[in-house]
């Protein structure tokens, strides 16, 4: 399993998505949660299949890349939630154990354009 963030860094709900992981990364250090611009065209079967068009989205993936959960609105979800599907640091993308569970092309995170303090 797996967890994805796909946000646009232009967005009004860019800082709360970036405090929301901040504060994910804090208290789940051995945790990953995958970031994603809805613009990269690798992703754009990902987001066909689930038929996503509203960002910031959540999405909890098993190893076939199928969505088993998606947090799609503005008020982002309880960090545990996510948690229960993030998968350890050592499956994700680049590790061998990720590369044996999925075809998934590893995406770079979106590009931060903006400062980090608010």
């Amino acid at each position: 399993m797996r967890a994805v963030i796909i946000y646009r860094d232009t967005d009004d709900t860019y800082p709360d998505v970036r405090n929301w992981l901040a504060d994910f990364r804090r208290q789940y250090p051995s945790k990953i949660v995958e970031e994603y611009s809805p613009d990269d065209v690798k992703i754009d079967d990902l987001l066909l299949a689930n038929d996503i068009n509203q960002f910031p989205v959540i999405l909890a993936l098993n190893n076939g890349s199928e969505a088993v959960a998606v947090w799609a609105d503005e008020m982002l979800p309880r960090l545990g939630d996510v948690a229960y599907y993030a998968a350890e640091k050592d499956e994700s993308p680049g590790s061998k154990e990720f590369a044996a569970q999925s075809e998934h092309l590893v995406i770079e995170p979106p590009k931060n354009t903006s400062s980090d303090t608010y």
